[in-house]
């Protein structure tokens, strides 16, 4: 029997997608998966690791070798072939972009690197990130989104006054709003750079303008 440890974050975010993952993995004779809390319930996923072989770790996030700190143990004592990190989080501001990427020997040529799109790619592969462990995935999460809207359309469509023949376009929209002089003054005071939060409020402005344009 072959073992798999997902690991999730955010359970709100995260969690149904890991479920879905292992349920697509155990299709495959000889393959058990389990699903782990990254900050939770990592002493669980050692027991298990002690009991099984473990063939692949499936990770939030792996910016660096200090990203992977909780399951250093694990990794440490299992000879584990595979590391993929799922990369959450790929859309980033100008101003803070920098933090979606790798930045180290082991992240970057160590880990697998799932990503949404050819032009994540290129943007991991300009910082330096071995191409080979690149994998074009698209976004997992919107695939339960798809899963949804698919499932019960006719209901959505009633309840929203829809019409159920034509194609739906889904906005996300976090509703963000720039920081007010208060806030920023609080910012501040918590080490952030007054300089980086007027970045922010700019680019929160720029897409906030930008959805309401698309919107009319």
């Amino acid at each position: 029997m072959r073992s798999i440890l997902i690991f999730y974050e955010h359970i709100s975010r995260e969690y149904e997608t890991c479920m879905r993952i292992k349920e697509s993995l155990e299709k495959t004779p000889n393959i058990k998966v389990y699903v782990f809390s990254l900050h939770f319930q990592v002493l669980e996923a050692l027991w298990r690791a002690k009991r099984n072989y473990i063939e692949m770790v499936i990770v939030p996030y792996a910016y660096k070798e200090n990203s992977l700190k909780p399951i250093s143990y694990l990794l440490r004592k299992s000879p584990i072939p595979y590391v993929i990190n799922l990369h959450h989080e790929q859309i980033g501001a100008v101003y803070n972009e920098e933090r979606l990427f790798p930045i180290d020997e082991i992240s970057k040529n160590r880990v697998i690197h799932f990503v949404w799109s050819n032009h994540f790619k290129e943007k991991l592969i300009s910082r330096g990130v071995n191409e080979e462990l690149i994998k074009v995935t698209g976004s997992i999460r919107t695939d339960l989104v798809k899963h949804a809207f698919q499932k019960d359309k006719s209901t959505f469509s009633k309840e929203f006054n829809l019409n159920v023949d034509k194609k739906w376009i889904l906005l996300c929209e976090s509703g963000t709003t720039p920081y007010t002089e208060i806030e920023m003054k609080k910012k501040e005071k918590q080490g952030l750079k007054r300089s980086d939060i007027i970045e922010y409020n700019k680019s929160i402005s720029l897409a906030y303008l930008e959805n309401i344009r698309q919107n009319k």
